[in-house]
Formats: structure tokens, sequence, C-alpha cells
């Protein structure tokens, strides 16, 4: 679980990268990827 204002970008994948502010990288489940994009409709 991730707070959302610090995600700077995501990177499109089997289930996708999100890079937070602080330049981190954190993978994102296959399986959440479609909860997780759905947030930001």
């Amino acid at each position: 679980m991730v707070n959302v204002s610090y995600i700077a970008s995501y990177k499109k994948g089997k289930g996708g990268t999100v890079t937070l502010s602080n330049g981190k990288e954190l993978s994102v489940s296959a399986s959440k990827k479609a909860d997780f994009l759905s947030y930001f409709k």
C-alpha cells in the first residue's frame, strides 16, 4: 500500500512499476493492477 500523494509516475508492464517522489520504484502486483489504475480514473 502506498500513499498516492507520493506517486510521481507509473510505467506500464505486466503489473507495472510506480515511481515515488523520492525516486524509489515499487512493483504493482499483476492481480492488483486493475484496482490500482481504477483509483486514478
